[in-house]
């Protein structure tokens, strides 16, 4: 009892020791203010113990002359001259528990604001400076890229992008772009030769979207488009003053470990007692979690709290918690934060959300909620009573999967509103000109709004830009009413760094996912990925694939997919070997086999379609299961429309019926029609091949009846061609019909136009002078000095008419041979009027021009889509032609092509002429019906260049 008595007199005199220290602790003054010039006052500290200061606010504008002492002092504080703007900060000075602040305040001054570069800063052989050289987080700063003669972009011609990230522990993060993405957030404006900008705002903390993470150093190179060429090949740093926000000190809960409930699977969990359970897979290759996981929503303003500490169930790697108290009709929006071992957070979406909310790119979509503070990058949802769609046409189905006529469309390029909305308004146009299929390109959630969509970052999810869920299902449901089913481009090969599980594994060093991710592949396995490759052997990913398929299926009503680059869904390695790449592989078939089998215990009516452009071998194997492949026929049609004769023969071959989707042309291709109006007349002709090289032209000039080159020195061994200038097209690409022909020295010869020209050759090494007839279509190797007679050229009989108009019938007569051929085919938007903008109009995959108007009010584009709208009501009209057991023949090369097909007593016959010249043709025996021109047609008739009839009897 003596001694717990002692010890309380102890404890209570040493606390009335510590009280009297407190009590001595005094800083006078409370504030100080400053003119606009440098100048010190000082600050006088009462203290009977150690105290320390720290300065919040100020940065290098505001020193003391001391950050602690041992008792009593003065400390001097000091400030440099102010630019013309106020500054505010203040000083804490602590001691044994209690603190004290002084404010500081500068009034305006009329230096220029100046600042020290920062401990980074870019090397000057990289051509990257940073403007102001020490920025603040708070502020927009400018990159300015003015690289040496010696920088690999020094000079460069196409656009130039940056690749950025705030360096958070040694690695990058908020990265806002993929490499080698053209994306308008990385962006550099060209200012004039070797000088390019980009302008870092509105502050550099809300540019990278690093919310309170600390921002005290970026990460900064300069690529080209394609990511080929960056002005450094070591990464570039900029110091960064961050005022704001230091590294936040943060003690996690408990990590509490739990079973799993019964019954629940990854992604979100709706619970019949109104709870919510949240499922997030977390184990990497070596069985390793992060140190801990919260739960961060609009119910918890976005903090990690106690409530929000997940549990973790080792045995299935999965953090859970089950939430309760929602309102069952609003919408919440999460994330899950994730514990590095580094003290910093990864902050992720759920993979399995039905809709993603974007920090950067929502603000440009028309009705979508703010973004909330205290979220990072991309955030997931969920509602408990979701709306319920009231389907009109639930019991739609695919007929007859052998028949499709697939219109592939881009909701952004289709209308100009770039939406469903727009696409919708069309639909008329769509059923009009008679397909029963649109396949849309993909939608689910990408990165950024104006893409191709082959960049997906969470598959559950649809993309905002194009519209609402419910007008999603709008489209799908109107589509069904006017019979038309609706296929999605699915891209599961791939997907991006914004992808959660990218993220949660991610070496930011080198820009892709860690190497313990157990669900890519730091390397692709093949030579064609993009963005970064999944393991599609990992069970996991081809559960969440599975589901994802069947979410479209049921929730979407979706009648099909068409898959991106199936080829690539294998773990063979076959890195600088395409052509092994293509052959037979057991282990992809047995994963695509899976895919598909899944797909149709949901739907068995489902279509299926690769784009996998294998070995026939395992295309056959895929086809016989009920998988439709793709068919890439771009180069002999687009050759047939531009003035070859082009070989159809791929479109049917084989025998496998029904197993190809063939193509004119697609979204991957050149369009069918470019460059096929142009009048070959104004055309700058030129001399390609390898006395330059093949990727520029000696120009030929306009001379009398000729184009001709003079004094032109080749080589024994020069192979060449006559191109339009700087092109390749087939509709101004002239050769030799066989390769390595050596041209006749002073004598003509007749060209061969389109993708079956070859290489020319010269006898022997000399000075010639080149001679071409466009009209004659002929070329003159002549001795220098020389000159050939002017050519005589036959007419083709028949008015002259414009190029437009040509070109227009040889199209239809394409199509004609492409639409009567059994089996399943596409259609690229806007190739039924025409559409000849090049596919790199605008970069590759840039936004292109919507001319539907303007192209339906020109007559001989306003004929092809009736061409299409015909053949496509013949094969509506008549479907036993195009059944298995249709006798089908057709001579589908030469100038002269035809096909004849008889079933049940009925046939019909197609002739086209793809000479450059009218011709006759004599109809097979019997009186046939024109069924596109009306009338009787029998014995000869007459055929215009591009002309095609469509007889039945």
């Amino acid at each position: 009892m003596k001694r717990i008595i002692f010890l309380i007199m102890t404890m209570a005199f040493v606390a009335i020791g510590c009280n009297k220290n407190l009590e001595q602790f005094t800083v006078t003054p409370s504030s100080l203010e400053f003119s606009g010039e440098a100048g010190s006052q000082t600050v006088t500290v009462t203290a009977g113990e150690t105290w320390v200061l720290k300065i919040n606010g100020g940065g290098s504008w505001l020193t003391t002359s001391k950050t602690y002492g041992k008792s009593s002092g003065q400390v001097e504080v000091s400030v440099t001259a102010n630019s013309p703007a106020e500054r505010t900060a203040e000083i804490v000075f602590s001691c044994a528990g209690q603190s004290v602040k002084v404010a500081v305040k500068q009034a305006p001054g009329t230096a220029e604001e100046t600042v020290e570069k920062g401990e980074f800063y870019p090397e000057p052989t990289s051509g990257i400076e940073v403007d102001p050289v020490c920025p603040n987080a708070d502020k927009p700063c400018t990159i300015i890229f003015k690289p040496a003669s010696d920088n690999p972009l020094y000079g460069h011609a196409g656009e130039l992008y940056g690749h950025f990230g705030v360096v958070v522990d040694g690695e990058w993060k908020y990265v806002p772009s993929d490499w080698g993405v053209a994306d308008e957030k990385v962006h550099f404006k060209k200012v004039a030769d070797n000088y390019w900008e980009f302008k870092m705002e509105p502050s550099i903390r809300e540019y990278f979207g690093s919310g309170e993470t600390p921002v005290t150093k970026i990460a900064l190179i300069v690529r080209s488009e394609d990511g080929n060429t960056k002005s450094h090949d070591e990464d570039q740093f900029c110091s960064v003053i961050d005022d704001k926000y230091k590294a936040e000190e943060f003690t996690p809960d408990p990590l509490v470990t739990k079973k799993l409930p019964e019954g629940v699977k990854h992604g979100i969990n709706y619970n019949t007692d109104g709870s919510v359970t949240f499922v997030f897979y977390d184990k990497d290759t070596a069985g390793k979690s992060h140190k801990y996981c919260y739960i961060v929503g609009d119910w918890n303003e976005w903090t990690r709290k106690t409530e929000g500490a997940m549990y973790y169930d080792g045995s299935q790697g999965c953090w859970w918690i089950t939430l309760d108290g929602f309102d069952a009709d609003k919408e919440y929006r999460f994330q899950y934060r994730l514990g590095n071992t580094s003290g910093t957070d990864t902050y992720v979406s759920d993979p399995y959300t039905e809709i993603v909310y974007d920090q950067w790119n929502d603000q440009y979509i028309a009705g979508v909620p703010a973004f909330p503070e205290g979220a990072k990058q991309l955030v997931s949802a969920f509602q408990i009573n979701k709306p319920e769609y009231a389907w009109k046409h639930k019991d739609f189905k695919v007929e007859d999967k052998n028949d499709l006529v697939i219109y592939e469309m881009l909701f952004r390029d289709f209308t100009t509103s770039q939406d469903i909305e727009g696409a919708m308004a069309q639909l008329d146009y769509i059923e009009n000109l008679g397909v029963n299929a649109i396949e849309l390109m993909p939608v689910q959630e990408f990165d950024g709004n104006l893409s191709w969509g082959y960049n997906p970052n969470h598959w559950f999810a649809l993309d905002k830009y194009y519209g609402t869920r419910e007008e999603y299902k709008d489209f799908i449901d109107e589509c069904h009413a006017r019979g038309i089913a609706v296929i999605i481009d699915v891209v599961y090969n791939h997907a991006t760094g914004s992808h959660p599980w990218a993220k949660m594994w991610w070496d930011g060093a080198n820009n892709c996912t860690a190497e313990n991710n157990p669900w890519f592949n730091v390397v692709a396995k093949h030579e064609f990925n993009v963005y970064h490759d999944m393991n599609h052997e990992n069970a996991m990913v081809k559960e969440h694939v599975k589901r994802s398929l069947e979410h479209l299926l049921t929730e979407y009503d979706v009648d099909g997919f068409r898959f991106d680059l199936t080829k690539g869904f294998t773990q063979n390695n076959t890195l600088g070997d395409v052509g092994a790449w293509g052959r037979y592989d057991q282990s992809r078939v047995d994963i695509l086999k899976g895919y598909a089998d899944h797909i149709w215990s949901v739907n068995e009516n489902a279509v299926v379609i690769f784009e996998h452009l294998a070995d026939y071998s395992e295309e056959k194997v895929l086809a016989e299961h009920g998988i439709k492949l793709w068919r890439n026929m771009n180069g002999t049609y687009r050759s047939a429309v531009n003035g070859g004769s082009g070989d159809f023969s791929g479109s049917y071959e084989n025998n496998l019926y029904g197993g190809w989707v063939s193509y004119m042309e697609s979204h991957d291709e050149e369009r069918l029609c470019y460059g096929a109006g142009a009048d070959a007349s104004s055309v700058t002709w030129g001399i390609c091949g390898t006395l330059t090289n093949w990727s520029s032209d000696i120009t030929m000039a306009a001379d009398g009846a000729f184009f001709s080159a003079k004094n032109v020195t080749f080589k024994a061994d020069d192979m060449f061609k006559i191109r339009k200038v700087g092109e390749w097209n087939d509709a101004f690409n002239y050769g030799a019909s066989t390769k390595g022909y050596k041209l006749p020295l002073n004598t003509e010869y007749k060209l061969t136009l389109g993708s079956g020209s070859q290489d020319m050759a010269v006898p022997a090494a000399g000075t010639y002078d080149v001679y071409f007839s466009l009209a004659a279509e002929k070329v003159w190797l002549m001795e220098a000095g020389k000159r050939p007679a002017d050519p005589s050229v036959t007419p083709g009989g028949g008015a002259a008419e414009d190029p437009l108009t040509v070109a227009m019938r040889r199209a239809g007569a394409s199509a004609a041979f492409f639409l009567t051929v059994p089996g399943p085919k596409m259609i690229w938007q806007f190739g039924e009027i025409g559409y000849d903008y090049s596919i790199d109009y605008n970069d590759r995959t840039g936004e292109k021009p919507v001319v539907t108007d303007q192209y339906m009010a020109v007559p001989a584009r306003k004929a092809l889509y009736d061409t299409y709208a015909a053949l496509l009501k013949f094969r509506r009209e008549n479907p036993r032609f195009f059944d298995s057991d249709a006798s089908f023949t057709w001579t589908p090369s030469g100038n002269l092509k035809k096909i004849t097909c008889t079933v049940d007593g009925k046939s019909f016959h197609v002739v086209g002429n793809f000479a450059k010249n009218q011709t006759s043709y004599t109809v097979p025996s019997g009186t046939w019906t024109d069924y596109i021109n009306g009338g009787t047609v029998s014995g000869s008739i007459t055929l215009k260049e591009g002309e095609f009839r469509l007889l039945t009897k």
